[in-house]
């Protein structure tokens, strides 16, 4: 009776950490959006940006139109405003900040921008083009985040392709399933200047969208657009084969520094192992050891959306500081459960001593944890995906830790016997 309990135990055990585990990755990680800086999810400042004034606008003109927007954007924040100023830089271009009340004691910058920033752009829409943006860490945010780099031998060439580009972009939707994007408006620069790149001149096509996921944005655009002006289509353009480039600014530098994350990820693990070996003298407990970081996927991609944060810079290396931090909870219990057979207990028994007197430790570690990370993933937005990154994934790791790992260490162990049972025959066998 005992022995068909534990089977049945041991297969809803490791059950549920294959179903979590899978769940987390295929389920809940393609919900979760990718944007390499995000931007925060609140600030106390907002940046005001008023270009492209309607043409033949005077600087008078321009000065008073500036003086009306700040007044909007004064009378709609109203209590929330602590101070703000736009200042005109020429007749095309005026700049400003607004400062806010402080984080939690009114509605988010991203609602602000929602529900009184974003009318007072539509309303000045047909003088000037008014853009209200939240500041935060990081590269600042950008209205036309997409820019492409059209080469061609000639300015009436470029133009005939450039409209082309323009018009497969206009109105178009991007993505997939809920992470899908619009294109708002695009634009073509360089029309009134010479730019040159080696022997060809340039203009460059830029877009904005109604999602600030710059990544997806960015990326995605460019895909479609490869697809559509592959090699014949840019020679019925009057183009070489190499005439379009992708340069986001900020966005290129971050997706560049970005790929550098795989080979810290690898570094990370391998360092991992060559420690766990040589703490255990095994070459396959550090398996055991390994099993926290798959516990804590589904924690982390579930605690992603639950938060409403993208897979970004700051959650990857808040993944590798999960990474240490959870391994520790299996290192207690494999080393305590090893100290045990070495005192001769079987391996049911081990492990059992090791989760009942570890139990305590464990859990007090995990919540010191949490508690430590806490005040800052609610205080401050710009450390909210870190922390949130570690504190699911160690909620999601420890439990897996505590209902399934002790079979999977019964499970290992029992496999060590049986591939070590034969050799032991055979080093017991007397010779001939």
């Amino acid at each position: 009776g005992d022995s068909k309990k534990g089977i049945a135990a041991s297969i809803i055990g490791v059950s549920l950490s294959l179903a979590l585990t899978a769940v987390g990755l295929f389920v809940l990680a393609p919900q979760v959006p990718f944007n390499i800086f995000p931007a925060s999810s609140d600030s106390i400042d907002i940046s005001v940006s008023v270009t492209d004034f309607q043409e033949g606008t005077t600087v008078e003109e321009a000065s008073s139109l500036v003086l009306d927007i700040n007044e909007a954007a004064a009378a709609g924040l109203g209590d929330e405003l602590v101070n703000g100023y736009i200042f005109l830089g020429n007749d095309q271009s005026a700049l400003g900040n607004l400062r806010v009340t402080e984080i939690g004691s009114r509605p988010s910058v991203p609602e602000l921008l929602e529900t009184v920033l974003d009318p007072i752009e539509e309303e000045f829409a047909g003088q000037a083009r008014v853009n209200f943006d939240i500041i935060s860490a990081g590269p600042p945010e950008e209205t036309f985040p997409f820019k492409m780099q059209v080469s061609g031998p000639d300015l009436e060439t470029l133009q005939g392709a450039t409209d082309a580009i323009e018009e497969s972009l206009a109105g178009l939707t991007l993505g997939e399933g809920d992470n899908t994007f619009e294109v708002l408006e695009t634009r073509t620069l360089f029309t009134d200047t010479v730019s040159r790149s080696g022997t060809q001149r340039f203009l460059q096509v830029e877009a904005r969208f109604d999602s600030s996921d710059t990544t997806t944005t960015t990326s995605t655009t460019r895909d479609h657009l490869q697809e559509i002006f592959t090699g014949e289509a840019l020679s019925e353009l009057g183009l070489r084969q190499d005439a379009l480039g992708f340069n986001f600014g900020f966005e290129s530098e971050n997706q560049e520094s970005f790929d550098s994350v795989p080979f810290a990820f690898g570094a990370a693990l391998v360092s991992m192992l060559l420690l766990l070996i040589f703490q255990f003298r095994s070459l396959v407990q550090w398996t055991l050891v390994i099993l926290a970081v798959p516990f804590s996927f589904f924690g982390v991609f579930g605690g992603l959306l639950i938060t409403g944060n993208a897979l970004s810079f700051f959650v990857m290396i808040g993944f590798l500081s999960l990474m240490g931090i959870a391994v520790n909870n299996t290192i207690l219990l494999v080393d305590f459960a090893n100290q045990e057979r070495s005192e001769g207990a079987t391996a049911r028994q081990a492990i059992r001593t090791a989760v009942r007197r570890r139990f305590r430790p464990l859990v007090a570690t995990t919540f010191t944890t949490i508690g430590g990370l806490l005040p800052l993933a609610l205080s401050d937005p710009f450390w909210e995906p870190l922390s949130y990154t570690i504190i699911f994934g160690l909620i999601s790791s420890t439990f897996l830790v505590l209902v399934s790992f002790p079979y999977y260490y019964l499970g290992l162990e029992l496999l060590r016997n049986k591939v070590q049972t034969p050799w032991r025959r055979y080093e017991s066998k007397p010779a001939s």
